[in-house]
């Protein structure tokens, strides 16, 4: 199963940390990461590769998310 790692810098919404979990898939990984993401630009990768940078938003029922596949937004 791979390794996904969803990371955050230190920014005005909270610390720098990172989170490593398994999931079936990016999909899967997604579900996990809907806990995490709510407001805050985090790093998505898989086995140590870089995938996306993401943040979900909060609306409601929605499950909405951002996401940037050039790395510009989460981490430097």
């Amino acid at each position: 199963m791979p390794t996904f790692r969803l990371e955050y810098k230190d920014d005005m919404h909270g610390v720098a940390k990172y989170l490593d979990f398994e999931a079936l898939d990016a999909g899967a990984a997604l579900k996990i990461a809907k806990q995490e993401a709510k407001g805050r630009w985090g790093r998505l990768s898989q086995d140590g590769q870089f995938l996306c940078d993401l943040e979900h938003l909060d609306s409601g029922d929605a499950n909405l998310w951002v996401v940037s596949p050039s790395g510009e937004h989460a981490l430097p």
